[in-house]
């Protein structure tokens, strides 16, 4: 028999048992009108191949009207098991896809950055232990805001106009100009003299007399970071605890693949971390499983920590956190929170995310 012929056929049965199916009112184009060459086109989640082979030996006895009560309720059973895994697996799907959607847009949130970047000090003139991260934050206001153009290029330019801003922070008065930097936000400074804003500094220079900025504006420029304008100072300032900032996940990561935490028991460190699952509570204490890049660690959180609601899985927090400690028995890094807070940097109205405004 020839190719075409073939098809036709099938077509032809295919289309008796559609029939079949809307007869039994379980709606057409579903899966009961699927020849058995034809159930390899299944979804991840989904009947057995014995439910498979049961399904098409009911639609010939239906056809052939043998047991033909008994074979319809089985047929609407495996029919309605069937539709409700799909109804599962389509949920599932939507679920993770508004979670991936969250994640990108809180990837680009600013406290997201400052959390994943930029470390947080209450003090940053003096960090705890001297230590201070490469990409660190200070803040202050607007002091001092003024156009300034630019020399010509050449005998057709006129010479760009930009704005140059001084800042008072807490280790000196910076300069930033509004032609950036913009490292992880994409857009420069727009500000009013008494703004407050944030600084997340990775270098700074000065310029001398060959400068194009005016005099009062050459010194410790802003050359790798970016700025943007807060409501109010970092939460850590509001903190009693002194932590050490650990960005982003590797450093967990790096001291799981050690099996080696290098900083003293007793110094708390602050992170902004994703909660991947939650796990039995154990001794009165909650307990969840850390992102740590390909590794997990063990949150516990005792009773008496505030906003420890905050906590869920496939969100983010900020945990100040200490009492680190490698579990022989979970073959884990653990750590013991002691502060929780959803948020710890307020960018203005329409400065909450980067990109352009």
């Amino acid at each position: 028999m020839d190719r075409t012929k073939t098809t036709q056929r099938t077509r032809r049965g295919t289309m008796r048992w559609a029939q079949w199916a809307l007869r039994l009112g379980l709606g057409c184009c579903g899966w009961g009108l699927l020849g058995g060459s034809e159930v390899q086109a299944k979804t991840s989640v989904d009947l057995s191949a014995e439910e498979y082979a049961e399904r098409d030996a009911l639609i010939g006895k239906i056809a052939r009207g043998e047991d033909y009560e008994a074979s319809i309720a089985r047929f609407r059973e495996l029919w309605q098991k069937r539709e409700a895994l799909r109804a599962d697996e389509v949920a599932e799907q939507k679920r993770a896809e508004e979670a991936h959607k969250r994640q990108q847009a809180d990837s680009k949130s600013v406290d997201g950055i400052v959390g994943s970047h930029c470390a947080l000090y209450r003090d940053p003139k003096n960090p705890p232990g001297g230590h201070r991260e490469n990409l660190s934050a200070e803040w202050g206001k607007v002091v001092r805001k003024e156009q300034v153009r630019l020399p010509p290029k050449n005998a057709f330019d006129d010479g760009e106009q930009i704005t140059l801003y001084r800042i008072e922070a807490q280790r000196a008065t910076y300069t930033v100009s509004s032609q950036g930097p913009t490292y992880l936000l994409g857009r420069p400074l727009s500000a009013q003299v008494g703004d407050l804003v944030l600084l997340c500094i990775m270098s700074r220079h000065s310029e001398g007399s060959g400068s194009k900025f005016p005099p009062d504006f050459r010194e410790n420029i802003l050359s790798q970071g970016f700025a943007v304008r807060i409501k109010e100072p970092p939460l850590i300032v509001k903190k009693s605890q002194n932590p050490v900032p650990l960005l982003g996940e590797w450093r967990f990561r790096a001291a799981i693949d050690r099996v080696e935490w290098t900083l003293p028991p007793e110094q708390l460190v602050l992170n902004r971390l994703f909660v991947q699952e939650a796990l039995p509570p154990e001794n009165g204490r909650q307990r969840f499983a850390i992102a740590a890049e390909r590794h997990t660690y063990v949150l516990e959180v005792p009773p008496t920590v505030r906003n420890r609601q905050l906590l869920r899985p496939g969100e983010h927090a900020w945990v100040i956190m200490g009492q680190a400690r490698f579990d022989r028995e979970l073959r884990k890094l653990v750590l013991v929170a002691e502060d929780v807070e959803a948020t710890y940097v307020t960018p203005v109205a329409g400065e909450e995310s980067a990109g352009p405004r």
